[in-house]
Formats: C-alpha cells, sequence, structure tokens
C-alpha cells in the first residue's frame, strides 16, 4: 500500500479547479471528494497556493485514513496485540 502526494501536485490543481483531464478524471475523482469534505475550510483559505497546499495535505491523511482501514493493516495491529 502507498500514500502518496505532494506540494504542488497538478493533479490536486485540477481536481480543485474541477478541470477535466479524461483517464485520469477517475483517480481524481477523490480528491474531489475530499475538497468536497472540507470546503468550508478550504474556502476559509483566502489564498489560493494555501487552498492547494491543504487539499494536498487533507488528501494524504485520507489515504493514511483508509490504509489503516484495510483488513491487512487491521490484522497485523490485531498480531501485535493494538
Amino acid at each position: 500500500m502507498i500514500v502518496c502526494g505532494h506540494y504542488g501536485c497538478g493533479g490536486v490543481r485540477a481536481a480543485w479547479e474541477a478541470k477535466p483531464l479524461g483517464l485520469i478524471d477517475n483517480w481524481l475523482r477523490h480528491v474531489q471528494d475530499v475538497s468536497a469534505r472540507h470546503l468550508d475550510e478550504l474556502h476559509a483559505l483566502k489564498d489560493g497556493s494555501l487552498q492547494l497546499d491543504r487539499l494536498c495535505e487533507l488528501n494524504v491523511i485520507e489515504q493514511a485514513v483508509h490504509v489503516c482501514r484495510t483488513t491487512i493493516v487491521q490484522d497485523a495491529w490485531h498480531r501485535v496485540g493494538r
């Protein structure tokens, strides 16, 4: 499992701006969902670059949460007594 993200991500920018790019739109759908869940927080940041940076961070947090919920991670934690 991989959690990835970086500042200055063109995909996050495209998702935030709702620009259709083709096949990659399927991957960006998740980023758009993250932005929708945190829209008030993102709009409170008046600077566009701060909004994009925060969306990158929120997206990585959501990915990490999803990894933690997988049966593989849950089973591993159970084996070590978590």
